[in-house]
């Protein structure tokens, strides 16, 4: 049986640490949530929760890397704690809903610090596991945490709430979201483009040539040789397999962008 997934209260501190009072420069200041590329105000009266203690991080790029994390570890080990946390709670058509949000700070200066930025519903849930291990006085201090109803939607719709939109004097803000991982150039994926490439100059696409399958087991073969020793021992032997029918198997092999065109090369010049 599978191991069970590490909580929050694994990686959290055995105790919680003194209470501090917020910086009194930070008690005014108005909360912005960005939705949909757009700004807007959250309304006071809509906060139930927030000790005013934004996430310190080294940078606007650490920002977007904790923010984006669905892993629980991801923030904790960024020292996020309930006390970071900012509880929002609406009513629309009768029905409650209840958002937690975090805003950020670096060393330099910025609106980061009223940016309230929504929490991912996995990272959520862990720490409501710590907080139903909570006891009974402790529970009673903090109802919003204690009592709080994770709902299906991922965020509040200020746009539903009518919430004011900021037009004029926008917050600036250091966040930068985490650049998307490249795309694998793989043996499959080339040999695709070279059939879509062929049919697009106007030749029938028919399906690859024995130029281009050789080519693509070629490609294969070097990439298998080309990976790190500490595989498995099932791996290793399946790399001649894979190598002899990279391409009517559907394995994924990654290549180089030099073989790819060496491959379309052979292909493309079977077919002139």
């Amino acid at each position: 049986m599978a191991a069970a997934s590490p909580s929050i209260a694994e990686h959290a501190p055995a105790a919680d640490p003194p209470e501090v009072a917020p910086e009194a420069e930070d008690e005014e200041l108005p909360y912005y949530v960005m939705y949909q590329k757009k700004c807007y105000l959250v309304p006071e009266h809509c906060i139930k929760f927030n000790k005013k203690k934004p996430v310190k991080v080294e940078s606007g790029e650490a920002m977007g890397e904790v923010h984006d994390s669905k892993a629980p570890k991801k923030w904790v080990d960024a020292g996020v704690s309930w006390r970071n946390f900012i509880v929002v709670e609406v009513e629309l058509d009768g029905e409650t809903k209840q958002g937690i949000y975090v805003t950020f700070t670096t060393d330099v200066e910025s609106d980061d610090i009223a940016i309230m930025r929504p929490v991912h519903k996995a990272v959520i849930k862990s720490f409501m596991e710590e907080w139903d291990a909570w006891s009974e006085e402790k529970k009673g201090k903090y109802p919003e945490l204690a009592n709080f109803a994770l709902g299906e939607d991922a965020q509040i719709s200020p746009v539903e709430q009518r919430w004011d939109q900021v037009k004029a004097d926008l917050p600036e803000s250091l966040y930068q979201k985490p650049k998307a991982q490249q795309r694998q150039f793989t043996a499959k994926s080339a040999a695709g483009q070279s059939r879509g490439v062929a049919g697009g100059i106007g030749k029938k696409a028919t399906g690859p040539s024995k130029a281009a399958k050789k080519a693509a087991a070629a490609a294969a073969a070097e990439a298998e040789a080309e990976e790190e020793g500490g595989e498995e021992e099932m791996e290793q032997e399946a790399a001649p397999r894979a190598a002899a029918g990279s391409v009517g198997s559907g394995r994924t092999v990654t290549i180089s962008e030099e073989l790819f065109d060496k491959m379309a090369a052979a292909y493309w010049g079977r077919r002139a």
